[in-house]
C-alpha cells in the first residue's frame, strides 16, 4: 500500500509540473502573437537634468516616438495602423533604432515605405541595427558594405525615403524639430550596433 501511495503521490507531482510547463508554454506563446498584431504604446516621461534647458523640456512637452525590432512585420497594409498610432502621438522627432528588417529580408520596401508614412509626421531617424548590417553584407557583399554601410542601397533608399540615416555619427538637430525642442537637443549620436 506504501509503495502505491508514492507512486500516486510521485504521479501527481508530474501532472502538475507537466500542466505549469504546458500553461506557461501557451502563455509565452499568447504573448508572441499578441506582439505581433497589436500594438502597445508605452510613454515613458524623462527627467532630464543638469542639461541648460532642462526647464525648457518639462515646459514644451517635447515628444519623440521610438520604434524598434519590427522585422519586417507590418501593421496595416503599408504600417498604415503604425503610422496613424503614431500620428497621434503628435512627435516631435521619430527614432528608428535599428531591426526594421531581417537579413533574409527580399528587399528593403517595408522599412522604406515606413519611412515614408513616418517624415510626413516628423523628422525621422534611423539607426542601423545588426539586422540592417547583415542584410547590407548579404546583399552588398559582407566585408565592403559592413565597413561602409553609409554607401548601401539600403542606406540610399532610407535618405531618399525621408529619414536621416546615422550609424557611429551623429546629426547636428538644431532647429530641425521645431521651436519645443530646438535649445533642447543640439547633436545626436546613434550607434546601436557594436561588433
Amino acid at each position: 500500500m506504501k509503495e502505491t501511495g508514492e507512486s500516486g503521490s510521485t504521479k501527481n507531482k508530474t501532472v502538475i509540473l507537466l500542466l505549469i510547463i504546458l500553461l506557461t508554454l501557451l502563455w509565452f506563446v499568447g504573448e508572441i502573437l499578441v506582439s505581433y498584431h497589436w500594438m502597445k504604446v508605452n510613454r515613458y516621461p524623462v527627467q532630464v537634468r543638469n542639461l541648460r534647458y532642462a526647464d525648457t523640456v518639462t515646459d514644451a512637452g517635447f515628444k519623440m516616438v521610438v520604434i524598434s525590432d519590427l522585422h519586417d512585420h507590418e501593421f496595416g497594409k503599408d504600417n498604415e495602423k503604425l503610422i496613424r498610432c503614431v500620428k497621434e502621438q503628435d512627435p516631435e522627432m521619430i527614432i528608428l533604432d535599428g531591426d526594421m528588417l531581417n537579413e533574409d529580408s527580399k528587399s528593403d520596401e517595408v522599412p522604406v515605405r515606413l519611412v515614408k508614412g513616418l517624415a510626413e509626421i516628423a523628422p525621422v531617424y534611423y539607426a542601423l541595427g545588426n539586422h540592417e548590417l547583415d542584410y547590407i553584407g548579404t546583399a552588398e557583399g559582407r566585408k565592403k558594405m559592413q565597413k561602409h554601410p553609409e554607401n548601401s542601397e539600403l542606406v540610399k533608399d532610407l535618405t531618399d525615403a525621408g529619414a536621416c540615416v546615422l550609424e557611429e555619427g551623429y546629426q547636428d538637430i538644431m532647429g530641425s524639430i521645431g521651436h519645443k525642442g530646438a535649445h533642447i537637443l543640439s547633436a545626436m549620436y546613434i550607434d546601436i550596433w557594436m561588433e
